[in-house]
């Protein structure tokens, strides 16, 4: 009665679909999907393996750089002009990204600049007081930086000539200060090379640096201005 039991239900799995016997052993039988025709391995059309690979990182279908018309692209400037702060080199930069020709870019931004959306004076002004007050840079870097955005030399020296002096030297000794207490140093004078390298990165004069410097450092009876050296 077992026997014939047992007999009858693996007949009835051999009759399944689903199974098949390879070498006295049961294995399953590979599922057929019948709109696989022209799908690859993955049971994904090339679309969707071009949606996954995007979405994890690895390289898929490359999608063509996104073009726009001077209607598009005067819009989506005055967006962002209406969000923050840019400079005409921007907005070239920008255009430039989006296939725009030269013609048709000045013309574009003829009508920024005319609608005050875009105004280099206005950015450089803002551009100098942030970085000042928040960035802690010197005069050097700022210049530096605003060449590097397209800005005219007049326009530069205008909103330079607004920077506080009096605010400089106490900006910059706190950031020293700051320097010093996370700079390896075995004696005082290998701190004041650091310190100064590292005064000078952000934007000061030599004289500038160096007496800021000066000022944290032990003085002449080796007693130490500041609680770093304790």
């Amino acid at each position: 009665m077992w026997t014939k039991n047992r007999a009858s239900a693996v007949a009835g799995r051999n009759d399944s679909p689903r199974t098949e016997r390879s070498g006295g052993r049961l294995s399953r039988a590979p599922r057929l999907n019948p709109d696989a025709a022209g799908r690859s391995g993955t049971g994904c059309s090339p679309e969707d393996r071009s949606v996954s690979d995007s979405r994890g990182g690895r390289t898929g279908t490359r999608t063509e750089r996104r073009t726009r018309t001077p209607d598009e692209a005067l819009a989506a400037l005055m967006r962002l002009c209406a969000r923050a702060e840019k400079c005409e080199g921007d907005a070239r930069r920008l255009m430039r990204g989006w296939g725009l020709g030269e013609r048709e870019a000045a013309a574009v931004l003829e009508r920024l600049v005319r609608d005050r959306f875009i105004d280099d004076r206005r950015y450089a002004g803002l551009f100098v007081r942030e970085k000042q007050h928040l960035s802690g840079w010197g005069p050097y870097k700022i210049r530096q930086a605003l060449q590097r955005k397209e800005i005219d030399r007049a326009t530069i020296e205008e909103a330079l000539a607004a920077l506080d002096p009096a605010a400089q030297r106490p900006r910059l000794e706190e950031q020293l200060r700051r320097k010093a207490h996370t700079a390896k140093a075995a004696t005082p004078f290998e701190l004041r090379t650091k310190l100064i390298r590292y005064g000078l990165s952000l934007g000061y004069s030599y004289e500038t640096v160096q007496e800021a410097a000066a000022s944290c450092l032990p003085q002449q009876n080796d007693e130490p201005c500041d609680e770093f050296f304790c």
